[in-house]
């Protein structure tokens, strides 16, 4: 289902979830095609895939030299900057209009 909601960035293991929805028809490989769509556009604004010479990321954490994100000295920025990217989101159904072609294969299915 989040596949279905924009979410693109998993940390635990989805391979498996995904093939058992595909297999239900829960979510369609169009819907897989938009989610690594916007996740090579980020990769490609990163320069992760660009050689290495190309890419400004690509010395961080290299030649024994440290993250900048873990220096004493950028640690009270990086802890700020993480705060406030944070969201948390809670479903309250009762608080939110829902639209949309396939809400009821959606919300039947998430529920």
């Amino acid at each position: 289902m989040a596949v279905k909601f924009g979410i693109n960035q998993f940390l635990d293991k989805y391979d498996e979830a995904i093939k058992r929805a595909l297999q239900k028809k829960i979510i369609a490989e169009k819907d897989i095609d938009d989610v690594l769509r916007g996740v090579f556009r980020v990769m490609i604004k990163l320069g992760m895939l660009d050689a290495e010479e190309l890419n400004p990321y690509s010395k961080i954490g290299k030649n024994n030299e440290p993250e900048p994100w873990k220096l004493e000295k950028n640690k009270k920025i990086v802890r700020e900057v993480t705060q406030k990217s944070i969201v948390l989101l809670k479903m309250k159904p009762s608080h939110y209009q829902l639209i949309g072609k396939r809400l009821n294969q959606l919300w039947s299915s998430a529920n």
